[in-house]
């Protein structure tokens, strides 16, 4: 094992983002508690780490990400993980990166979130939070973006840094008192502004490319305790 900003990396063939979480449901004057755990399993693609030469010096990349979770009205519930560049707003060789994770940024308004080191794609992170839901249905995104992916579409003279824009998952879950595992593979379905000039989705794939190989999947898994 091995500590990169200030988290313990355990080795491994996938990315788990392990989601200690507490679901609290009320029923008029008496309180059921339902523990979960949420682990949220990253398979990177064979885009998901790449090298980028300046010049003599080469650069390793690797996608920034957001996942995140919003009620059926749409309204943000919960940050479950997001890359610490996008929180702190701060950048290699750049002041700010808007068009990195629009989406996400857009919809998080006031919502704390903790940023943490992006996985380099071998490792295991273990992320711990007390979370609160009531019964409902819930939407579960992530947003993925690689700085540099060019390709005929999105040339480097068109969208700068960014080259292709960023990629939109999406599943839905139905949260419960019911004491049941569920397993759920996101699906993607849609890509932001490449230039971070607004938070919508815009729906489609077309004229993606190596975007679609930064990941290979992502599921939810959430199981009682």
């Amino acid at each position: 094992m091995r500590k990169v900003d200030g988290m313990v990396l355990v080795g491994t063939a996938k990315i788990c983002l392990l989601i200690s979480a507490l679901f609290l449901f009320s029923f008029g004057v008496v309180q059921a508690t339902e523990y979960h755990r949420v682990t949220v399993v990253i398979e990177p693609g064979s885009s998901y780490r790449t090298t980028k030469w300046f010049g003599i010096f080469p650069v390793r990349l690797t996608p920034q990400m957001a996942v995140w979770i919003e009620t059926a009205e749409g309204e943000m519930a919960n940050v479950v993980y997001s890359s610490q560049s996008t929180v702190e707003n701060r950048w290699r060789g750049a002041d700010e990166r808007s068009e990195a994770l629009p989406v996400f940024n857009s919809r998080r308004g006031t919502v704390d979130a903790v940023g943490s080191a992006t996985p380099r794609g071998d490792s295991t992170i273990n992320l711990n939070e007390m979370i609160s839901f009531q019964p409902g249905t819930y939407s579960i995104y992530a947003e993925v973006n690689k700085s540099f992916d060019y390709n005929d579409a999105y040339p480097e003279e068109r969208t700068g840094v960014n080259g292709q824009p960023s990629l939109i998952y999406k599943a839905v879950i139905e949260i419960t008192n019911a004491r049941r595992s569920q397993h759920i593979r996101l699906t993607p379905f849609g890509t932001g502004a490449v230039d971070g000039a607004d938070g919508a989705i815009r729906p489609g794939l077309q004229e993606l490319t190596t975007a679609l190989d930064i990941l290979d999947s992502i599921e939810v898994h959430f199981s009682s305790e």
